[in-house]
């Protein structure tokens, strides 16, 4: 298949829950924001600027820098961070934390006082279900006063959304919308008009390509940099199974394993465990798929033994 067909095939398939796609149809698109938002937090919400892709700096040096799928405004200041997120690389729950503190950073200006710092909100609509707990969506409430259990109320909300949700209600539908990728099978006219002109138009599906090749070439880029660093070599099956070749050691694996274990008996799914983790599900699977098959005795020397098999 030649490269432009590929990529063609790809621009085709993304849905709402890529980055590349969902960001460029919510870029300026208040109606759309304002759906979705009001749907995820239950209440009137009134926008006032949304921007996709957008980059925060870190002011510390050689500090981490994060880049926004979406970056919305209230009326009254509040400010909103919205990433979808398809697989586990990336999910971890710290990232969140992170967002969090970034996008607090930027509110104040100097000599402003901290009670004018407005509220926060960092969103996840997560492809499966974080929590695993088959509910629509999860308020994280991340700070009480632990001698009574009172909320600690400093204006910081992270709420994931359950990408496997398949209710008949508001977040359902929202949900099933995020699956689709044609344009003509999404319900909401905001979100159905955007991913139309990004895949069905000239202009909005030159955009897709650029972004699709500069996708591409940075994945390439970064994998071998990985490779380069990590001495990786392919086809070493026994290097791959058993992380050797990744520089993990044998007591590293070992307590990857330990933990998978405890994840696997409290029912957490493969997906779950990786983004606990921060591995890729290709990485975690032989190390979970060993972990299932040595129930219910899960002895991690017998399991880490099996790796070589």
């Amino acid at each position: 298949m030649a490269n432009e067909e590929r990529i063609n095939k790809i621009i085709d398939e993304l849905t709402l829950f890529d980055d590349d796609l969902m960001s460029r149809v919510f870029d300026k698109n208040i109606e759309a924001t304002e759906y979705v938002l009001q749907i995820i937090l239950g209440r009137k919400i009134k926008v006032v600027s949304v921007k996709g892709q957008e980059n925060f700096k870190n002011p510390v040096t050689n500090g981490r820098n994060i880049t926004l799928d979406v970056h919305a405004e209230e009326e009254d200041g509040q400010e909103i961070d919205i990433e979808v997120q398809g697989g586990a690389e990336g999910a971890h729950i710290r990232r969140a934390r992170f967002h969090s503190s970034m996008t607090d950073a930027r509110m104040l200006k100097k000599k402003q006082k901290f009670r004018d710092l407005k509220d926060s909100y960092v969103i996840f609509i997560y492809k499966h279900d974080k929590f695993g707990k088959g509910l629509p969506v999860y308020h994280i409430n991340r700070h009480h006063i632990e001698e009574t259990g009172e909320l600690f109320s400093d204006g910081s909300h992270i709420i994931y959304v359950n990408g496997k949700y398949k209710g008949d209600d508001e977040v359902g539908r929202l949900i099933r919308d995020f699956h689709q990728s044609e344009a003509e099978k999404i319900e909401n006219k905001a979100l159905a008009d955007g991913v139309k002109h990004f895949k069905e138009t000239k202009g909005g599906r030159k955009l897709m390509c650029e972004a699709v090749e500069k996708y591409a070439q940075e994945v390439a880029e970064e994998r071998e940099k990985k490779a380069e660093k990590r001495g990786e070599k392919r086809g070493e099956k026994r290097g791959e199974k058993r992380g050797e070749k990744r520089g993990i050691s044998r007591g590293e694996i070992l307590k990857i394993i330990k933990i998978t274990v405890k994840k696997v008996q409290k029912g957490y799914t493969m997906e779950a465990v990786a983004e606990d983790l921060e591995e890729s599900v290709d990485t975690l699977r032989p190390i979970y798929e060993a972990v299932e098959k040595a129930a219910p005795d899960y002895d991690a020397e017998k399991i880490y033994e099996s790796l070589d098999k």
